[in-house]
């Protein structure tokens, strides 16, 4: 039972899980942050560096001292302030959304996202660390606020293009994000054993595209059936419907 305890309340039993327990670490200290930002107009304008200078030097002082190695907010922190500091900016941002700033920040993610990819590979895979850990931070943090920017401005760039059918589908596949995020692993496992990437005979890059889209595919289609088939789970999505309507109206 105390392992059981452990496990949930560190998001130690599956390893998506410590996300919940970050989330709920923000929920208890919005007010903290919510207060701050309202007193200071340096930290309105600037939060999201805030984000990156607090969560690095955290990063740093962490692996010194050993603070904690549970799940913990400071480990994430740039990116859930660059999301705060765009939903304070949110018209500003939005004006800066063109098409050039939608290839620019692209060609930066995959400048950043490669080198990363490549990384985390040898780490996970080979148990190999190719640069010092702290680069590798820096690495990570700058990805992450590099490709926040880039897709928020091909948000912004795609509701303007779009048809109408088109935005409303992706919608209705984004209702069912928090559904993707809890049966992502126990879909990925089933792939894995009948198409395990080690051994099946196709290359690295083939295998895990496959993987990928088979695991969007199964999820959307296994959170549809739920909804379809298991009684009161259309609740959610009905007042969803219901939002969709009362905005039009609005």
């Amino acid at each position: 039972m105390n392992a059981i305890v452990n496990n949930i309340l560190t998001g130690n039993s599956k390893y998506q899980l410590h996300f919940i327990s970050l989330v709920v670490q923000f929920y208890l200290l919005f007010p903290i942050f919510l207060y701050i930002v309202k007193k200071s107009a340096f930290s309105r304008k600037y939060l999201w560096i805030v984000g990156i200078v607090a969560e690095y030097v955290y990063y740093l002082l962490n692996m010194e001292y050993r603070f904690t190695t549970a799940p913990f907010f400071m480990t994430i922190l740039s990116p859930f302030l660059l999301g705060a500091w765009i939903g304070l900016h949110y018209e500003k941002v939005a004006a800066l959304a063109t098409k050039s700033k939608v290839i620019l920040t692209g060609v930066l993610t995959l400048l950043f996202a490669i080198p990363n990819i490549l990384l985390r590979h040898e780490i996970v895979y080979n148990g190999i660390e190719l640069i010092p850990a702290e680069v590798h931070k820096l690495l990570d943090i700058s990805f992450l606020i590099v490709d926040g920017f880039f897709f928020i401005f091909l948000s912004e760039q795609l509701v303007l293009h779009l048809k109408d059918s088109i935005i409303e589908k992706v919608k209705r596949l984004a209702f069912y994000s928090f559904g993707f995020y809890l049966v992502h692993p126990f879909i990925i496992t089933r792939i894995e054993l009948y198409l395990p990437i080690r051994d099946f005979g196709l290359s690295w890059h083939s295998m895990f595209p496959l993987h990928y889209v088979l695991t969007i595919v199964f999820c959307y289609f296994t959170i549809w059936a739920f909804h379809r088939f298991v009684p009161f789970s259309k609740t959610s999505e009905e007042s969803y419907a219901l939002l969709e309507i009362k905005a039009g109206n609005m």
